[in-house]
């Protein structure tokens, strides 16, 4: 499996994110990160399943929540850019 590296943007929308939903529902959070780890777990698999979207970044989608993923591949090594909230105006990808 190929090793996974968050950028310091990344683990912030991971942790904003996970606070947002908690506040809304209790669980709600943890919800939120089994789906993002349904998607890295995915990506590590097969990480050019996905389309570059944005610069030369790939992209996917969560499955439950407004949210993509994007990422690098570099070598052996998966770069989280951002877990990018989709209702966010778009000038503010990585």
């Amino acid at each position: 499996m190929k090793e996974l590296v968050y950028k310091t943007r990344a683990k912030e929308d991971v942790k904003a994110a996970f606070n947002w939903y908690e506040q809304q529902k209790t669980g709600l959070g943890y919800d939120f990160l089994d789906n993002l780890e349904d998607s890295i777990i995915k990506i590590q698999h097969n990480p050019l399943l996905y389309p570059k979207t944005h610069k030369n970044l790939r992209r996917t989608l969560l499955k439950r929540f407004p949210y993509s993923l994007y990422y690098l591949l570099e070598d052996n090594i998966i770069y989280i850019f951002s877990v990018f909230d989709n209702r966010q105006n778009p000038e503010k990808l990585p």
